[in-house]
Formats: C-alpha cells, sequence, structure tokens
C-alpha cells in the first residue's frame, strides 16, 4: 500500500461500538470536534478497552469542515449516531469535521500498540510513520 510521500497516516481511537460499526460498514463518516491533518490517506483504528488493539484501517475519501448542524444535514444518516448523542457530542462547538470512510480492512489479528512502537492510544489523532503503517498493515 503506498500512502505517498505527502500523506500521513493517523492513528485514531474509537470506542469499540463505533470502530466496529466502521469494520462492519454501518458508519461510513467519523464525526471529530478537532480537525485531522489535511493530508491524511488513511486512519488506523485503535478499539480502546475492552478490545485495546488496532482492529482495522480505513481510507480517507475526504474531510469536512462544518458546523455541527451542516455535518447532521449532509452526514447524519451516515455515523451510526443518534441525533441526540451526536449533539451532545457537539455541545458548545461551532465547528466538527467529518472524515468520509473509503475502504475498510479489517485485519485478521487485531494488533497491540506495542507491536507498533509501543506508543499511548491517542487522546484524538496521532501520526504513524508510512513505513510503520505499511510494515505493519499491508499484509494484513
Amino acid at each position: 500500500m503506498d500512502s505517498g510521500a505527502d500523506t500521513r497516516v493517523a492513528l485514531l481511537s474509537l470506542h469499540p461500538e463505533w470502530a466496529q460499526a466502521i469494520l462492519e460498514g454501518r458508519k461510513t463518516v467519523e464525526f471529530r470536534r478537532t480537525a485531522p491533518a489535511k493530508n491524511i490517506s488513511h486512519v488506523v483504528i485503535y478499539a480502546t478497552k475492552p478490545v485495546g488493539h488496532v482492529v482495522g484501517y480505513f481510507t480517507v475519501v475526504s474531510v469536512t469542515e462544518g458546523s455541527p448542524t451542516s455535518l447532521w444535514k449532509r452526514f447524519g444518516r451516515h455515523g451510526a449516531i443518534s441525533r441526540r448523542r451526536f449533539r451532545a457530542y457537539f455541545r458548545a462547538r461551532s465547528t466538527g469535521f467529518a472524515i468520509e470512510v473509503g475502504n475498510v480492512v479489517r485485519l485478521e489479528q487485531p494488533v497491540a500498540l506495542d507491536d507498533i512502537g509501543g506508543m499511548r492510544p491517542p487522546q484524538n489523532f496521532c501520526y504513524l510513520p508510512t513505513s510503520t503503517f505499511n510494515l505493519s498493515f499491508e499484509a494484513a
């Protein structure tokens, strides 16, 4: 998998229910309150405890910035989230981000963070060296 020299790979922590929804194709948009890097090509999915492992990754189709209201109108039905939970997540925020999920790859065997450099689960995003992404996941 060629991520390209000018692109980045994000590691993203997700609650297991959201990670599973992405892997199953029920969630095709990930909402975030903070902006990812403009040049992300892939998102590696770390499912938080009790799973505690990287479970897959996906290509990024696009990242859209907008008001929570505009994001809901455009993407709400694709986020596998109720309007109530969406509004609670974006409470007191004037801007949010929608990451459109492209091709999803579920890893056959979940990978511990220790196996990809021993990093800690990110609070929001952290970025992996493209070489780490290629070596760790390309053959999965």
